[in-house]
């Protein structure tokens, strides 16, 4: 791969990781709410998402930031990776207790997703 690919595809890369992350965590969230399962009165485990999510989200803009301008140095794509693991991978585990708590069973998409997201973890753990 040539240098001016290598920093256009990084380029790239670097817009989308945020906005990647943004609606990730966005479409966690609305699955939690139409599941039914988004408690009011939990207002603890609420801050505690939120919380979550911002300090996820410092490894994506991080990661993103470093793999836009320097594309060569392996911390950014390792922080962008950390960045979007969190979002999507809960949003698997998001949309398994939303099909089991809107159909009653889970479908192959579901089970997956349940799987990836408390496994992801480990591989998390080990790149940060």
């Amino acid at each position: 791969m040539s240098r001016r690919t290598l920093f256009i595809v990084a380029r790239v890369a670097g817009w989308l990781i945020v906005p990647l992350y943004v609606i990730g965590t966005c479409a966690g969230y609305f699955l939690t709410y139409s599941a039914g399962l988004w408690n009011e009165h939990a207002v603890v485990d609420n801050v505690e998402s939120v919380m979550f999510s911002a300090g996820f989200g410092a490894f994506a803009v991080v990661g993103a930031l470093l793999v836009a301008r320097r594309p060569t140095n392996a911390i950014g794509w390792i922080m962008a990776t950390i960045g979007l693991m969190v979002p999507i991978f809960n949003v698997g585990g998001t949309y398994a207790s939303y099909v089991v708590a809107t159909r009653g069973r889970p479908d192959a998409l579901a089970v997956f997703g349940a799987w990836a997201a408390n496994w992801y973890w480990l591989l998390m753990l080990a790149l940060a």
